[in-house]
């Protein structure tokens, strides 16, 4: 579970990325789906959820692939330096004798660091949507209504992975194709 500690990134931006942005467009995106669908068909093999299955196996390849190529790329003469920012990027490891450490993350590091955190989420994401079906109806002797909460919050966990996802990948490609090349 290594590729978690993307996680572990400290930076001012980290905070926004990782977890208020999903949140705010996931919840624009789970109020949608509970005012305008049908909650439990979106489980089902036609639904929203198994709708994702296509763009998730493509993902979860494309990240391990990504993964790759950074771990070989050549990259600018400052790729495996500490980025130059007003405010360092630190990475929370366990250092020597147990303790937690902060070192300075190298661009290369936090790419790896990045791409191995999303194909995970991918896999993850991946596993759950053929999973999916299951939510459709009630595992339990559950009333309507409670089963209706335990899949609206299961739908709003996924979509904020989903969200997560997306805005990570967008991030990388961000990274890659414009701010490793301006230094």
């Amino acid at each position: 579970m290594r590729s978690l500690n993307y996680h572990r990134i400290k930076h001012g931006y980290a905070l926004r990325y990782n977890f208020v942005s999903p949140i705010a467009i996931a919840l624009i995106i789970v109020w949608a789906i509970l005012t305008f669908g049908e909650l439990s068909a979106e489980f089902k093999v036609d639904g929203f959820v198994r709708d994702t299955l296509p763009v998730l196996s493509i993902l979860a390849p494309f990240f391990v692939a990504s993964l790759a190529a950074i771990s070989t790329f050549h990259g600018p003469a400052d790729f495996d330096e500490p980025f130059k920012m007003a405010e360092p990027v630190t990475l929370l490891v366990v250092g020597r004798g147990g303790g937690w450490d902060l070192i300075n993350v190298t661009q290369r590091h936090f790419l790896s660091l990045l791409f191995g955190y999303c194909a995970t989420l991918a896999i993850f994401l991946l596993f759950f949507v053929m999973l999916s079906p299951t939510m459709s109806t009630p595992w339990f002797d559950l009333s309507n209504a409670s089963w209706w909460y335990a899949q609206a919050a299961v739908m709003g966990v996924f979509v904020f992975f989903l969200t997560q996802l997306v805005l990570s990948m967008m991030l990388g490609i961000y990274y890659l194709a414009d701010r490793i090349h301006r230094g």
